[in-house]
């Protein structure tokens, strides 16, 4: 009997202090928790959580760089760009007139001007515990109207689409939204100028991601919004066929994701969040004009982020080739293709561009 009685305490004892997965100790990912899921590094996240710095960096360079696109491209390598001294006083100036050469002349100014760019790129995330690679791709439309002869004022309206296969924790990630993004530009002369951008998007969060214990899927989506700004100082020079150029910027962009609950078994709750990207660069270009209208180029651009950028690196390096192709003073297009390395990040995708002045 006694026997009996001993192996029974035993078997409550058991029963009652061993552990289960109801009862386990939670996981634990940043501020949030599940008793549910087996965690491992960010396996039981929410993807926003892990890749909102790499993917809001990525996001505000594509629509800022399209923006900026437009404002360069009013004077790299421009022949319809014409410094009139008078004294010490210089006028810059866009000619509606071409001669034969196909250069400007005379006084008028192309005041108007329309401009559709487009960017897609590939990048990847390759930091342990958080890996995750994906797509994005932005398309802008824009006009704008010159003041004077040193001011140039527009806006420019866009989308962005970014798809993301989140390895970390088996799942995906979807975000897409629209952009406004009025500008200026002040042109000092015929080789300097600064431009001052800002931007507005509304964007969507969708995703989703696999259970680490059995394997279901958790999903969840939120809304968000963002804010950004630029700054960038340029200068552009011609020697004959010769065409160079410089710029030093900064820029600053700020997005609030609403918190949200998943949806799923070992699903977490996760709080408002707040992404800040700060980043300071400076870059250069050289091409050389072939027939008067083509201008074979390549570029690139050092950046430093000053605050968080999504990576242990905080500098990273941007180089491009493409080429314009110049219509007389009113038309252009181009293409470029470029990349980026920082740290565990990669990027590689182009541009293309259609402007047209009147």
């Amino acid at each position: 009997m006694k026997k009996i009685v001993a192996l029974a305490a035993v078997m409550i004892a058991a029963v009652h202090f061993a552990p289960t997965v109801a009862n386990a100790a939670p996981c634990a990912s940043g501020s949030n928790s599940t008793t549910y899921s087996s965690c491992s590094g960010n396996s039981a996240s929410a993807s926003t959580t892990v890749t909102s710095s790499v993917t809001v960096g990525v996001a505000t360079t594509a629509t800022e760089s399209l923006v900026f696109e437009r404002l360069s491209n009013l004077n790299f390598g421009k022949d319809n760009i014409s410094a009139k001294a008078n004294g010490d006083d210089y006028k810059f100036s866009y000619s509606l007139d071409v001669d034969e050469e196909g250069k400007a002349a005379g006084d008028g100014q192309q005041k108007v001007g329309v401009w559709v760019n487009f960017s897609g790129s590939r990048f990847l995330f390759d930091k342990p515990d958080s890996k995750f690679d994906g797509n994005i791709f932005t398309g802008m439309v824009g006009v704008d109207y010159a003041l004077t002869d040193r001011y140039r004022v527009g806006l420019g309206l866009g989308y962005e689409k970014t798809d993301i296969d989140t390895t970390f924790n088996e799942g995906h990630e979807e975000a897409q939204g629209w952009t406004a993004a009025p500008y200026v530009s002040y042109q000092y002369n015929d080789n300097y100028s600064v431009n001052l951008s800002a931007g507005f998007s509304k964007l969507d969060y969708d995703m989703d991601r696999k259970d680490q214990l059995d394997k279901n899927t958790i999903t969840g989506s939120t809304d968000a919004l963002r804010w950004f700004g630029a700054l960038n100082f340029n200068g552009n020079w011609n020697n004959d066929n010769l065409v160079y150029g410089a710029n030093v910027g900064t820029l600053f962009s700020h997005e609030d994701k609403d918190g949200f609950t998943e949806v799923g078994s070992g699903a977490t709750t996760v709080g408002d969040d707040i992404t800040e990207i700060g980043r300071v660069s400076i870059g250069g270009n050289v091409g050389y004009k072939f027939f008067d209208m083509m201008t074979p180029y390549v570029r690139a651009k050092y950046s430093y982020d000053y605050q968080d950028g999504g990576s242990d690196d905080e500098s990273s390096v941007k180089t491009g080739l493409g080429v314009n192709f110049d219509y007389g003073s009113s038309v252009s297009a181009g293409v470029e293709a470029n990349g980026t390395l920082k740290g565990d990040y990669k990027e590689a995708g182009g541009t293309v561009f259609l402007h047209i002045n009147f």
